[in-house]
């Protein structure tokens, strides 16, 4: 028998070891990781959310209504949200942007769509290992500069959310469909009936960096992403009472029925962009814990 080489044995090592590693959808700077880059005033951009009602046809129409209202209260959450992990919070672009000034919108516009491109990058790999998730160096550039400087603040957050619910024609459906596989493979599970993807980002207000980014994706409502998310940000040293990693702010927001479990998940790859799903698409890709 021709014995085993010892490059072999290595690379044996190396996956071994690397499976073992715990994984996060959390994207770091490496300077704020080390705590280098201090951040206590955080404006908060104008919040994009996406909301779509499947239908059994496929077409999959959005809800401007619902988008409106999901935006705002997920705005409303972030404040209380960063607040709670002893950051001040402010809506100064939140004001600017709804009071109709054209050039403020427009250069608003470019910021997200720049921000659009490095999401695409940011979250290409979906989960990587915490190791890795503190050596992220990409930024939008000087473009957050005027925004931070309106609102005096460190830092800006952009929140971009992507929801679902399904008419009661998919749901059963889907539920037929579920129901004949577990037959065959004797495992069963259940559709979600609703649910989202919100993606969370801190960018510097001088340099453009991104700071911090995670993402929480289930079959819950806003509110519930946006507190699974946000609870992996840094909690700044206060003169008051600290709170811990594990608490999270009250929220309001609701999209999925009262009575959910809220569910962290990773991050997709294709979630980075505008939408949850073509409009022809059956439905969308259901992340999983």
């Amino acid at each position: 028998m021709k014995p085993i080489g010892r490059g072999v044995i290595v690379g044996l090592v190396l996956v071994a070891t690397l499976s073992g590693c715990a994984m996060t959808s959390v994207r770091q700077h490496p300077d704020f990781a080390s705590g280098k880059r201090k951040i206590n005033v955080i404006a908060i951009l104008p919040a994009e959310a996406e909301y779509r009602h499947l239908v059994f046809t496929g077409e999959n129409e959005r809800d401007p209504v619902r988008e409106k209202s999901i935006a705002s209260e997920i705005e409303s959450d972030m404040v209380s949200a960063l607040q709670w992990r002893g950051y001040k919070a402010k809506l100064d672009i939140v004001e600017k942007a709804h009071s109709g000034d054209k050039e403020f919108n427009f250069q608003l516009e470019q910021l997200r769509s720049a921000y659009v491109q490095i999401a695409k990058e940011l979250y290409a790999r979906g989960m990587v290992a915490e190791a890795e998730s503190t050596k992220f160096r990409v930024g939008v550039g000087p473009l957050a500069n005027p925004f931070a400087a309106i609102a005096g603040a460190d830092a800006l957050m952009i929140a971009t959310y992507q929801g679902f619910d399904k008419s009661s024609g998919l749901m059963a459906k889907e539920i037929t469909t579920s129901v004949l596989l577990g037959a065959l493979t004797g495992v069963y599970s259940a559709p979600a009936q609703s649910g989202g993807r919100i993606e969370l980002t801190l960018i510097d207000g001088v340099s453009g960096d991104i700071l911090w980014s995670n993402a929480s994706a289930g079959p819950v409502s806003a509110g519930s992403s946006l507190t699974n998310a946000m609870v992996r940000l840094p909690v700044v040293p206060s003169t008051g009472d600290a709170k811990p990693a594990s608490d999270s702010a009250t929220s309001t927001a609701s999209v999925a029925a009262t009575g959910e479990t809220p569910v962290a998940v990773a991050a997709t790859p294709d979630a980075a962009g505008s939408g949850v799903a073509p409009a022809k698409q059956e439905s969308p890709a259901e992340v999983r814990p």
